[in-house]
């Protein structure tokens, strides 16, 4: 993988975020999407993702939590951690959510993603990763297909991280560094560097500087979460501010971040 990559995540939740990041897509301050699928997304912004298919990265947005339109069952965080932490297998139902994602996102993009990853980072969880690594071993991958994993590389990053959104960064780091390993393992690609944990229920005193320091120090190799959006949006997801979506989204426009695919 070249680097940097920043993925803006959550797009299909509403066309007003959605605007925002085809607007950062064409302002070169973003190379990659992870996409919710549901049976409403608008094909107007699908569309666009594929008109740009050229100088981004598309990836499915694994959804195990957050309901959406006619999307099929969701679990509370709670009982995913607890089935699957210790690589509870088999749960069928859940394997059957994940493959029914991969199918929906083929379906309409034509294509099997560039990437993977999932909201809430379930996709660390030990369970939930051996179910999507035992899915891929019947796909046709492309020749660049990664999936993120959400671990610092190294321990200056990981207290970065910590200093920016607390405690459960490091939680979800421990398990992203052992997903890192069962990645490789499988001769599969995944970034070797990860960033941009912030507290997202509302702007901190000191975000605006956090989050600009963390644009300037971008390096080779290194993946970059994102969540700009619209604070006009209706659509807002539990802890996480619309109002702060905005700002990444200034921030980012307004930064010297120029990416190249």
């Amino acid at each position: 993988m070249k680097g940097p990559i920043i993925v803006a995540d959550d797009f299909g939740l509403c066309e007003k975020h959605d605007a925002i990041i085809i607007d950062l897509i064409h302002g070169k301050k973003i190379n990659a999407v992870s996409v919710f699928v549901h049976e409403e997304l608008n094909q107007n912004r699908i569309k666009e993702l594929i008109l740009n298919k050229n100088i981004i990265s598309v990836g499915l947005h694994l959804n195990l939590t957050t309901p959406l339109p006619k999307i099929i069952k969701t679990f509370s965080i709670k009982r995913l951690m607890i089935t699957n932490l210790f690589r509870f297998t088999h749960n069928n139902e859940i394997k059957h959510n994940l493959f029914t994602q991969i199918e929906s996102f083929k379906n309409i993009f034509g294509k099997f993603p560039d990437f993977i990853d999932g909201h809430q980072h379930i996709h660390m969880f030990p369970g939930i990763l051996s179910n999507i690594l035992t899915l891929l071993e019947h796909e046709t991958l492309p020749p660049k297909f990664w999936i993120r994993t959400s671990a610092s590389q190294n321990f200056a990053g990981l207290l970065n991280e910590y200093h920016n959104s607390g405690f459960k960064s490091l939680i979800i780091n421990a398990l992203g560094q052992v997903a890192r390993k069962r990645i490789i393992k499988k001769s599969l690609k995944t970034n070797r560097d990860f960033t941009g944990f912030f507290n997202l229920k509302a702007e901190t005193r000191n975000f605006k500087s956090q989050y600009k320091t963390m644009l300037k120090n971008l390096h080779s190799n290194q993946l970059v979460m994102v969540h700009p959006g619209s604070s006009d949006s209706k659509v807002q997801l539990p802890g996480h501010s619309n109002k702060l979506r905005s700002l990444e989204a200034k921030i980012l426009k307004e930064s010297t971040v120029n990416l190249v695919d």
